[in-house]
């Protein structure tokens, strides 16, 4: 049974048993980074996953909605710099 499985091994199930692609749920999105191709910069530096697709070249990592953050961002920021954020384990990043 998939639920009592940690999300290593449900990913790994998932991969390997023919499924497309998956999407992370919040308490998994910095689970999964480690183990996915992050397609460019921006998305990497989100440092989170949210849907991965299982390709022929292993898994990759997409954010539909980083775009959508980075416009909204820059639309009501301009270039400035976000400053220091607080991580998910209470750290300052």
């Amino acid at each position: 049974m998939l639920l009592k499985q940690d999300f290593t091994t449900v990913f790994l199930i998932c991969s390997d048993g023919g499924y497309r692609g998956i999407n992370v749920t919040y308490q998994h999105k910095k689970s999964g980074e480690p183990l996915v191709m992050v397609d460019g910069p921006l998305i990497g530096g989100i440092g989170a996953v949210n849907t991965v697709i299982f390709t022929a070249d292993g898994p990759r990592s997409t954010t539909p909605g980083s775009s959508g953050f980075f416009a909204t961002y820059a639309r009501l920021h301009g270039t400035a710099d976000p400053g220091a954020a607080l991580h998910d384990r209470g750290e300052m990043v």
